[in-house]
């Protein structure tokens, strides 16, 4: 049994390597076609009922060889379902970029209509037309697939002994999300006169609007690099191999994400390069997961340099992110500070945005409501969330097989703790205090070690829950 364990983490190991080079790959445009599907064939072996029963009888228990076990047999699940789906997605991916919908004398692709739509250069009786359009498509195309591969997913958690997606998820992660719905939920129901007040007028179906903020500011990456990097020399942080690559529009991938090649040694920052608060904020937050991952203890095993909470990583990149409403920070590095609110207001909005996507999300997987009906649920909760302001064309898109608005919750969660223990250490200028630096890195040190719970006992808190994020926004609810 031990031998056979010890086995089967040599080849995760190997694995998860060839997973994040096929993404990197992937982002360049050098993968060949098939890529993930190989690699499953490549590991037929090791993905087979044997090794997930096996797996499945791994209970949590807190020394550190089991803590690796059970992280292994939480990314191994996440693996299988993603293996028991792949012709699903397959199918999915081939009907998005297809150049199957008539519009304008165009042939377009249900990929390039969002990033048309994103763009946001149609006026507004073409862009209306665009999304009718869309819209029927999807209903009819596009849909009808996507409620298939939820139905698979469904199969796939019965086949493990759960009794649906959620179910494996509060297995696997040691929380319940239904639980972080309902602790979220009073930060909604806090914020909800504030939002209406001064977020509402900012937002409409599409999303959010900058342009109040990019006003205000001449917001730039470049600059946003050099806050980085004067962050990294008062903290003391190691950046070695870590490095940015930027993205345009033209490429196959325009947003942002990390590609942790290896932990620490090589991280690839990918992010769009530009004017506008939201990219420089994207940098930031991107430089988050750099200084977490570059300043991971080397010596740690690989399941907890790899596989763990990823909210922990999420928060270390909104403490980062979340300097843009810091009046100290503003100051020192030379914008203004009234940028402090504007900048908070978008974090509001995304905290709404994610606890609605999630909150629906929970509703319908614990209801199996793959069809149309659960545009309803979708409705109900995005309502409460956005307060009517949001559009419900796209919203089965909104669902993923990872369930990544919790982790960007709890990640948000965290994040106000460790920001109010940075306050009460080293008060408002933490950023140019080494002491601060050191007190952070001794947190990347641990990797994904403890989750976000433990984390937040290992910083001083009885528990992970809202109150610092409701403290956070008190410094904002009187300011205009």
């Amino acid at each position: 049994m031990i031998t056979e364990i010890e086995k089967l983490r040599g080849n995760m190991q190997e694995y998860a390597e060839n997973v994040t080079q096929a993404m990197y790959k992937s982002y360049l445009g050098i993968s060949q076609g098939h890529e993930y599907n190989n690699l499953f064939e490549n590991f037929k072996d090791v993905f087979s009922l044997d090794v997930i029963n096996t797996l499945r009888n791994i209970k949590w228990v807190d020394n550190d060889e089991s803590r690796a076990l059970f992280y292994l047999k939480g990314y191994f699940i996440g693996q299988w379902y993603s293996n028991m789906t792949k012709k699903h997605i397959d199918r999915i991916t081939q009907s998005q970029i297809k150049k199957e919908i008539q519009w304008g004398g165009h042939h377009l692709s249900l990929r390039q209509i969002r990033n048309i739509l994103i763009d946001n250069k149609l006026n507004e009786s073409h862009e209306r037309s665009l999304k009718t359009t869309a819209a029927e498509f999807l209903i009819k195309e596009m849909n009808p697939l996507i409620f298939e591969f939820f139905d698979e997913i469904q199969c796939v958690s019965e086949s493990l002994n759960y009794k649906n997606f959620i179910d494996a998820a509060n297995d696997i992660r040691r929380y319940r999300v239904q639980d972080l719905v309902k602790q979220v939920e009073f930060f909604v129901e806090e914020t909800s006169p504030f939002f209406k007040d001064r977020v509402f007028p900012l937002v409409d179906e599409s999303g959010y609007n900058f342009e109040k903020i990019d006003n205000m500011e001449e917001f730039m990456t470049e600059k946003a690099y050099e806050d980085m990097k004067f962050l990294q020399k008062k903290m003391n942080w190691s950046l070695k191999g870590a490095e940015i690559q930027w993205t345009s529009s033209k490429q196959k991938y325009n947003h942002s994400f990390c590609v942790p090649l290896e932990i620490p040694g090589r991280i690839i920052l990918v992010t769009p390069k530009g004017r506008g608060f939201n990219n420089q904020r994207l940098l930031y937050h991107e430089m988050g997961h750099g200084f977490h991952f570059m300043n991971t203890n080397k010596n740690l095993s690989y399941e907890f340099r790899r596989m763990g909470d990823h909210a922990v990583t999420q928060a270390y990149c909104a403490v980062i992110e979340s300097l843009m409403f810091n009046p100290s920070w503003l100051k020192i590095r030379g914008y203004s500070e009234d940028i402090a609110s504007q900048a908070y207001y978008y974090r509001c909005y995304l905290i709404r945005k994610y606890w609605s996507k999630i909150a629906s999300e929970v509703e319908i997987h614990q209801t199996c409501t793959y069809n149309n009906e659960g545009k309803e649920i979708f409705d109900k909760w995005f309502k409460k969330g956005m307060l009517g302001k949001y559009e419900n064309i796209w919203w089965v898109y909104l669902m993923d097989d990872e369930l990544n608005a919790s982790s960007q919750l709890r990640g948000w969660l965290l994040a106000a703790q460790i920001n109010a223990k940075l306050l009460e250490l080293y008060g408002e200028e933490w950023f140019i205090q080494e002491k601060a630096g050191e007190w952070l890195k001794e947190l990347f040190s641990l990797g994904y070690k403890y989750n976000a719970d433990e984390i937040s006992k290992i910083i001083g808190f009885e528990r992970l829950d809202e109150s610092c994020l409701i403290k956070e926004f008190r410094k904002f609810e009187g300011k205009k």
